[in-house]
């Protein structure tokens, strides 16, 4: 009964992403209805069980979600901010791309979208650019999405076979994340850790937690490690 189930499902899934793909091609420029109406299809896309999505995992609308969270990206690391509707759009394209790359157990098969080097440079551009984007917008709905990815990429990083982790592509990622560790928020964020504290802010797991768990989940790269604490150490 369940193979009947999920089989119907994944019809029903194909069908949704070859119609979405045909009527609602990636827009670079996107006006209030595609955003609008984005937003209405992945939140149908998230509703679908982790078991169907693992059976699709290559299709061309996965292209348009990756350049949507690039562009929103860039847009927010130039402008400082995305409108209610933006923001809503990442968050929903984030979700669907953790569910996608948390549901299948060979991560490679994302390997020819996700590691595109404009998506990777929009989330790096980012992260080095966390003091000012901290600064500039105060409500960090934007900036949780930011965690997910790097979460994302940590998944994804891990996941991978040993061979293909010394892939150059990452070495932007670990750049950013040494830019993040030796930000000004970094250190004011270390500095106002309440240790009594019950509970960690997004921005205290973000800096203390999770982009030092994303450099430690290399352990072959000594090299370029050691090539980046010789650049922050004298170029800083």
């Amino acid at each position: 009964m369940q193979y009947n189930v999920d089989k119907k499902y994944k019809q029903k899934f194909q069908s949704m992403l070859n119609d979405f793909s045909k009527n609602f091609r990636y827009k670079s420029k996107r006006s209030i209805i595609y955003i609008n109406t984005m937003n209405e299809v992945i939140i149908q896309f998230n509703d679908i069980p982790s078991s169907v999505l693992a059976t699709i995992t290559s299709h061309r609308f996965y292209n348009t979600i990756q350049h949507l969270i690039r562009d929103l990206l860039i847009d927010w690391n130039l402008s400082y901010k995305l409108n209610p509707d933006e923001t809503f759009l990442l968050r929903n394209c984030v979700r669907l791309l953790n569910r996608l790359v948390n549901s299948v157990e060979d991560i490679t098969v994302f390997t020819s979208w996700l590691l595109d080097p404009l998506f990777i440079n929009s989330i790096a551009d980012c992260m080095s650019n966390i003091d000012q984007l901290l600064s500039n917008d105060k409500e960090k709905y934007n900036f949780k999405q930011l965690t997910h990815l790097l979460d994302l990429f940590r998944t994804y990083y891990q996941r991978l076979p040993s061979n293909l982790q010394n892939d150059d592509r990452f070495n932007r990622l670990f750049e950013a994340t040494m830019d993040c560790l030796v930000s000004s928020r970094y250190d004011q964020t270390f500095r106002n850790l309440k240790p009594n504290a019950k509970s960690m802010t997004t921005t205290e797991k973000f800096f203390l937690i999770k982009c030092p768990s994303f450099l430690s989940s290399n352990h072959g790269r000594t090299f370029f490690f050691s090539y980046l604490y010789i650049k922050y150490l004298f170029f800083r």
